[in-house]
C-alpha cells in the first residue's frame, strides 16, 4: 500500500498511519518533508516531534524494516538561505536515526548536491 499523495507533508501522514485505515507492510521506503520545507515548517517540529513520532507510530502498527530517505533540496526554495540550513538539519536528523536493525537510512540528497 503506497502512502504517497501529492503535497503530504509529515503531519498529514502521521494522522494517517494513526488511523490504521490501511494494512501496513512489514517493510516500508520513507521519504517525507519537502512539503513541509515548502510550507516552512520549524525544524524542531519536522524532525523531532513529528518525523519521530511517525516512526514510532509504524512500528506501532507492525512494521518491521524501514528504510528513510533523506530529501533533496527543493528547487522554488534554492535561493533562500534558511531552506539550506534546515534541509541540512533535518537530513542530518534523519541520518541519525540509522540504527542498522530495523532502520536504515539512505542518502537521496547526496545524488542531488555535489
Amino acid at each position: 500500500m503506497g502512502f504517497c499523495i501529492n503535497g503530504q507533508n509529515i503531519s498529514e501522514l502521521a494522522a494517517r498511519v494513526e488511523s490504521c485505515f490501511y494494512s501496513l507492510s512489514r517493510d516500508v521506503i520513507i521519504m517525507i518533508g519537502t512539503n513541509d520545507l515548502l510550507q516552512e515548517m520549524p525544524n524542531n517540529v519536522m524532525k523531532c516531534v513529528i518525523i519521530d513520532s511517525t516512526i514510532f507510530k509504524l512500528m506501532e502498527c507492525g512494521v518491521h524494516r524501514m528504510i528513510l530517505l533523506t530529501i533533496p533540496p527543493v528547487p522554488r526554495l534554492s535561493r533562500k538561505y534558511y531552506h539550506w540550513s534546515c534541509l541540512k538539519e533535518y537530513n542530518e536528523h534523519i541520518k541519525s536515526l540509522h540504527n542498522g536493525e530495523d532502520l536504515f537510512v539512505v542518502d537521496a540528497y547526496r545524488h542531488f548536491v555535489r
